[in-house]
């Protein structure tokens, strides 16, 4: 038995101590992960909602002016027609005005 002891080589007799300090560091590192996926999901939302805002707003402005715009041409031109259209009306966010 003394030789097998022997085998086993020396004993880290700090290795509680290590052993708490890195379990102290995990839960700390942990909580910090939770934190940053909460506030990623939270991120998430907020785009999607000001996405939402931003395409419905874009919408009412672009149909008063596009609206306007037919009744003023007209009359800055002497007649004549002219629209204004979106370049990808199912993609508000990413579209263009011809």
């Amino acid at each position: 038995m003394k030789q097998q002891i022997e085998q086993m080589g020396a004993v880290n007799l700090l290795a509680i101590e290590e052993f708490e300090a890195v379990q102290e560091r995990f839960t700390f590192l942990t909580a910090q992960q939770q934190d940053l996926l909460e506030a990623k999901q939270t991120l998430e939302e907020t785009i999607t909602e000001k996405d939402q805002e931003v395409t419905t707003r874009f919408k009412t402005t672009f149909d008063a002016v596009s609206s306007q715009f037919e009744r003023t041409f007209p009359r800055l031109f002497g007649g004549g027609r002219a629209t204004l259209e979106l370049t990808n009306p199912d993609n508000i966010l990413d579209t263009g005005i011809e």
